[in-house]
This record gives structure tokens, sequence and C-alpha cells, in this order.
């Protein structure tokens, strides 16, 4: 069996496979997380353009994380891994934005775009300095809390019970006036994604069919058409039924890895690759590049169709945040990750 070490930013296979590169990297996980981190740019300038993928883009980030977790969960990597780099570009999205104000401090330790679901008619807006996008950190942080509950069952009956136990709270907390604090109101459904992805890693060699992908392609076609378009898992919205969510999220997670299988040895799956390696930054840093694309947009005076500026300030985001995300995997992300040690000695 082989051995997985999980991280957002780094999903590194220690015995090699067929899908891994020289690095001992598995080049289409990397390849399908470029790809998510792709939709996700565009959801924020350019929403129309993906509104396609909406019921998956994000569940996609916890299938290949559960795909490359093989260990039991260990609370204080999680720690390291999700919690400091949140803390960490907080500050820095912080500094960028001169914002210092009481809702933003409250925002932080929240960590929810809003308090309220988005139609409630007084909303109080909570991350607006650019860190709108860090409430996934602690969401897989707590999803992945809880997917630690369901390692520690015996048996396949006890492991069944958990996750119904799971769907039936995602459920009745979906009734709930205002989103919980860190996603807890969302993170049961999210660890579901994240066993799924384990338990999609065994069969992983179908993820190279063209039949097979054909399939999943016409089946989430269908799926769409029921579950809808208005999801955004941040924001607790489940589309037309949560029941209907997670089959769509599941079905449109295994397209993008079998697309991502296909075009592995292929200019665009080098492409796409490079950004999955470095996804932590560029998800984390990408607002503040919108802002600045806009502000350029208006000093020049430049009139772009609404797809032609998507594109371009997608490809201008990348340009600028891909470089910053070098730098911090090979520099800063070694030295944050040593702060825990130093306060977190129990865990």
């Amino acid at each position: 069996m082989m051995q997985l070490v999980n991280s957002f930013d780094n999903l590194v296979l220690v015995n090699q496979s067929p899908f891994s590169n020289d690095e001992g990297r598995m080049a289409f996980i990397d390849i399908a997380k470029g790809i998510g981190i792709i939709i996700v740019l565009f959801s924020h300038v350019c929403g129309f353009m993906v509104k396609w993928a909406s019921p998956f883009f994000i569940p996609l980030f916890f299938v290949t994380s559960g795909f490359c977790t093989n260990h039991l969960v260990k609370i204080s990597q999680k720690v390291k891994k999700l919690i400091v780099p949140y803390f960490f570009f907080t500050l820095v999205l912080f500094l960028i934005y001169r914002s210092f104000r009481p809702v933003d401090f409250v925002g932080v330790f929240y960590s929810r775009w809003c308090l309220y679901p988005l139609d409630h008619n007084d909303n109080i807006f909570l991350l607006q300095s650019g860190n709108g996008p860090l409430w996934f950190l602690p969401a897989m942080f707590m999803s992945f809390y809880l997917y630690s509950f369901v390692q520690k069952c015996k048996s396949s009956i006890g492991v069944l019970l958990m996750l119904i136990s799971y769907v039936i709270i995602s459920y009745s907390l979906s009734f709930l006036p205002i989103l919980l604090p860190w996603s807890l109101d969302t993170a049961f459904l999210m660890a579901i994604f994240i066993y799924c992805g384990v338990k999609i890693r065994a069969s992983w060699l179908y993820l190279k069919n063209w039949c097979f992908l054909f399939g999943v392609c016409t089946t989430y076609i269908i799926l769409l058409n029921y579950c809808g378009y208005e999801v955004n898992l941040s924001v607790r919205q489940y589309g037309n039924s949560l029941f209907l969510l997670l089959p769509t999220a599941l079905v449109g997670s295994l397209l993008c890895l079998g697309f991502s299988c296909l075009i592995e040895k292929s200019v665009f799956g080098k492409f796409f690759s490079e950004l999955g390696r470095n996804s932590l930054p560029i998800f984390c840093l990408h607002m503040p590049f919108i802002s600045l694309w806009g502000y350029l947009m208006w000093v020049f005076q430049l009139n772009l169709s609404s797809i032609m500026n998507g594109i371009l300030c997608v490809l201008f985001i990348i340009a600028f945040t891909y470089p910053i995300a070098i730098l911090y995997n090979k520099f800063i992300s070694k030295f944050i990750n040593i702060l825990p040690t130093y306060f977190l000695p129990l865990l």
C-alpha cells in the first residue's frame, strides 16, 4: 500500500505509481488542483463563465485531499498546514488593505464571509479585507477533524452510520438562521467529500479510461440539471438540494480527476500542474490583484467584454501570484510551520 503525505500545497507520493513524476508527486492530482484554482479565480472575476462548475470546484479540493490521505489524521499537522497559513495570510492582507477595524478582527476568528445566509436583508459582512477566500482553510481543518472520527470507526457498519449521521447533521444545520464559525455547519458535509476521496483512490485506474470519463461527463450534465447552479459552500448554498449536491459534486470531481489524467503529459497538464503545486498562496492572495486589475482598467479606460476582461484578469493574477507562491513554498512556509512547535506541544 502506497503511503501518502497530504497537505493543501504539497502532495507527495512516497512510493512511485504510474501517475507520479520524477519527484514522487502525483501529477494528475496537482493538475486537478490547478484546474480548481483556475475555476476559483474565474468565479471571483467573471462568475457566469464557470457556473457549470459551481457544484464541484470547492468539493474537488476536499476529494483530492482525501485521495492523498492514507494515514490517521494528526491535528497538529493540520494546524501547521492550514491554521498557521490562515493567520499568516490574514496578516499579510490586513497590511495590504490597511484595514484594522473591529469587524475585521471578528471576521478573522469567525472565519465566514458574512454572518447570515446571502438572502438575509440586513447581513453583516466579515471577511472584507481581501481575505474572503481564506474561510476555506479553517473549513478544511474542521472537515479533517470530523473525518478523524470516521477513521476511528472499527467496522464498515460504524463508518456507514457515521456518514449517515453527518448527512443528517448537515441537513439539519442548513436551516440555521446564521452561518456558524469555522464552517461548522458545512464541515460535516465536506468531511464526507474527504472520505469519498479516500475511497476513490482504491479505483483510480478507471480515471484514465475514455469510456469511464464519457459516462461521468454525461452523468454530471444530468445531475447538474437537477442540482442547479446556485452552489456556494462558503455561505451554505447547496443549490436545489443538499442531497442532490452530494452526488453532483462527487461526479464533477471524478470528471476533473479523469480529465487531469488524460492531459497529464501535455503542455496544458504541465501548466495546471505548476499551478496546483503552488495553489495555496495563489488561492490566498488573488483578491488584491483583482482589485489592482480593476484599478488599471479604470486608469486606462479600457472597455473590454466581460469574457475578455475575465480571461486577462485571471492571467494577470497568475503572473503576479505564481512567483510569490514559489517564494512562499521555498522559504516562508518552512519558517512559519516551525511556529506551532512552540505553542502546541500537546497536540
